[in-house]
């Protein structure tokens, strides 16, 4: 996420960022709004929990989450018994909030929220500031104003193809992040060229590239 050290560079920076899924995570979202105030914009990684990949039960979007307060209502509407700050085992602070074993046992909704080897339901949060982002970031990928926003990433990826297939865009021919942020800079200007030249011309667009499966599967499709 660091900007090339050139002159003028923080005036070369986007209002928005689209981004694949590789590049969103909490530590980012936050940081690239609060130090270059650049909106990220992409798909983060989903939910890896059992509730959260198979959309059932108590997933942690269900449950709200009391900062202030230092606690967690499920949505059985039961509060969490404790909240203890720690770290993970990769050291990263993070909040173990934990309900009742009692509570939970006794709930109706206990086979939708505990795990089968689990006694009651725990939540494991990042620091607020990255859970807001992240959750934040997962309500936004929801919405039809996301999807239109990220529909732009295609035109992306192809201009990207272009000019590392036709332009050599990967392969720096000078020494010094100066020199290669020129180059980069003449490659865009020769995209928009040949683009131009290809209307002018009549040249049709290529066909978005089809996998072998689905030739396989529709041999007689155009």
């Amino acid at each position: 996420m660091e900007p090339p050290t050139i002159p003028g560079r923080f005036s070369l920076l986007p209002a928005v960022h689209l981004a694949d899924t590789g590049y969103i995570d909490a530590k980012r979202l936050l940081s690239s709004r609060t130090r270059y105030d650049v909106d990220l914009l992409g798909p983060p990684r989903g939910d890896y929990h059992r509730r959260g990949r198979e959309n059932k039960g108590f997933a942690m979007r269900n449950f709200t989450i009391d900062w202030e307060q230092h606690h967690a209502v499920c949505p059985a509407g039961q509060t969490s018994a404790n909240w203890v700050p720690t770290l993970d085992p990769k050291g990263t602070p993070v909040i173990r909030v934990n309900f009742a074993s009692s509570t939970c046992k006794a709930c109706p909704h206990c086979f939708d929220c505990v795990d089968a080897d689990g006694v009651r339901r725990t939540l494991t949060l990042r620091v607020p500031e990255l859970q807001i982002a992240l959750q934040t970031a997962r309500q936004r990928e929801n919405t039809a104003e996301f999807r239109q926003q990220y529909s732009k990433r295609a035109g992306i990826e192809g201009t990207i193809s272009q000019g590392v297939r036709a332009f050599h865009l990967r392969r720096s021919r000078y020494v010094g992040l100066a020199k290669t942020h020129l180059q980069h800079l003449l490659i865009a200007a020769a995209i928009d060229l040949a683009r131009v030249h290809a209307w002018l011309v009549g040249d049709p667009r290529a066909q978005t590239r089809r996998s072998s499966f689905s030739a396989l599967m529709m041999p007689n499709a155009a």
